[in-house]
């Protein structure tokens, strides 16, 4: 079954989530894998992974063409913000996005843009929105996603850090717009990041 496909089945099971009364805007934070010590990184590629969410809804406050709308949002604010927040810590970025395929899987353009870079010792940062549901709140509708992050080791490409964040849906109801919120998520991943990393100039 094709992503597409399956999200499709997923989105039209749960249909419309309707999410009301949350109590925080901080993304909850799932490991994966996480060394036992910091990882140390000098520098990241950082690949946002596109997939392509499908749902099948009635509901005239929402829209596939909406979906992509704000999919588009959240790669602007990580191809932005991830790269803003590694800076502090010494650790420089390259970022790029890539469309998945139907099957979920990354492009050849990927290996290709790595070999480009030519940066042999740097890491590889990929960061995939894993899951969607839409959250309404009155007469509004937004997409809502997890997302995963994996590091992955120079050279022998094994994952080195991996975690699954889920949004707040709490940043519905702030007053902020669309890209606002997927700004807010993309510095939660910033974060969640930080943690477990240290560039050059980390303390």
């Amino acid at each position: 079954m094709s992503m597409s496909h399956a999200f499709t089945r997923r989105l039209a099971v749960s249909a419309i989530a309707v999410l009301l009364g949350a109590c925080s805007t901080t993304a909850s934070v799932r490991h994966i894998e996480k060394p036992q010590e910091p990882l140390k990184i000098e520098g990241l590629h950082v690949a946002f992974l596109q997939p392509t969410f499908r749902f099948d809804t009635t509901d005239p406050r929402f829209s596939n063409a909406r979906v992509d709308e704000q999919l588009d949002e959240l790669r602007q604010a990580v191809l932005e913000h991830v790269p803003a927040g590694m800076a502090p810590a010494g650790i420089e970025t390259r970022a790029r996005s890539f469309a998945l395929d139907e099957d979920g899987r990354p492009p050849t353009t990927l290996n290709t843009w790595l070999k480009t870079e030519q940066k042999t010792n740097w890491h590889l940062l990929t960061v995939v929105p894993s899951g969607a549901h839409v959250n309404c709140s009155g007469g509004i509708c937004n997409l809502k996603t997890n997302v995963m992050l994996e590091i992955r080791a120079p050279y022998s490409m094994s994952r080195r850090w991996a975690v699954e964040l889920t949004e707040s849906a709490m940043t519905s109801d702030l007053s902020m717009s669309t890209q606002g919120a997927s700004n807010h998520y993309a510095r939660e991943m910033v974060k969640a990041l930080l943690a477990d990393v240290r560039g050059p100039k980390s303390p």
